[in-house]
């Protein structure tokens, strides 16, 4: 039998879980809901890596976060590759 939780423990994840997603918030500053299709490999992956990075920092999984991550890491090529479209979203 799997043993419960005390009320005390459950409050305090929410708590960390509420300040992870403020945090992040924060950070992005205006965000935008999207949806995106992936392919069931790539999204297991990412859900994993967000299990983990929940697990060790607190807060609550957040592939949206794992992708901002990512693209983070990467807008120099990003905006290299987009060249002169990246001017053509600013006027949408």
């Amino acid at each position: 039998m799997r043993k419960r939780k005390s009320v005390g423990s459950v409050l305090d994840a929410a708590a960390r879980a509420k300040a992870g997603a403020d945090l992040a918030d924060r950070e992005s500053g205006e965000t935008r809901t999207t949806g995106i299709n992936l392919p069931a490999d790539v999204h297991a992956l990412l859900r994993a890596v967000s299990l983990k990075r929940a697990k060790e920092r607190g807060g609550r999984p957040s592939v949206s976060a794992v992708l901002v991550d990512l693209v983070r890491r990467s807008e120099k090529d990003l905006m290299r590759e987009a060249g002169k479209y990246l001017d053509l979203i600013d006027l949408l």
